[in-house]
């Protein structure tokens, strides 16, 4: 072969090794540009289901929360008028009545007392823990005459448990925006 040939062999040659890297180069950019997508679509699946969990975990503690605003409401409402049922009974003249239907009342009073007790937090709602004994063992003391002091225990009662219920239904709500 001649020495133009071989020169034309050579250019050629380095022509196609020039088109290969030039085709491996973008074939590598079209890699890396490919795995960066995948990298950043992962990023952000993996993102969004951490935010979706944890939607899901504020969301499930704030029902918990609304039942329990529910269940110490109605627990309350129905402990007070036990109270005064049983208030009324024992001031009323009819000791037979008071006898039989009494210590049943009594039994319900003290059971929805304790439940109301076993909702609250013992470090936070220690006075108000403290006032539903007072109520209970003002009413178990069968003491005849009309007792305002019970009257008024039972009103600061309802008023600091109303308290309670406010600051969680706050709180429950801060927690929905968040």
């Amino acid at each position: 072969m001649g020495p133009v040939i071989l020169s034309s062999v050579i250019s050629l040659a380095f022509v196609l090794i020039s088109a290969i890297v030039c085709l491996l180069g973008t074939l590598l950019a079209a890699f890396v540009g490919a795995l960066v997508a995948v990298v950043t679509n992962v990023i952000q699946v993996k993102s969004s289901n951490l935010s979706s969990r944890k939607s899901l975990i504020s969301q499930y503690i704030t029902d918990k929360r609304i039942q329990w605003i529910q269940e110490l409401r109605n627990e309350t409402a129905l402990f007070l008028s036990q109270v005064q049922y049983l208030c009324r009974i024992k001031n009323e003249n009819d000791k037979d009545f008071y006898k039989l239907y009494g210590p049943e009342s009594k039994k319900e009073m003290f059971r929805t007392g304790k439940k109301i007790q076993l909702l609250l937090n013992p470090k936070d709602n220690k006075e108000v823990i403290c006032m539903i004994d007072s109520v209970m063992e003002s009413v178990n003391q069968d003491q005849e005459e009309e007792n305002s002091e019970l009257s008024q225990e039972m009103n600061t009662l309802s008023s600091k448990i109303s308290d309670i219920l406010k600051q969680e239904w706050e709180r429950a709500k801060r927690e929905v925006n968040n």
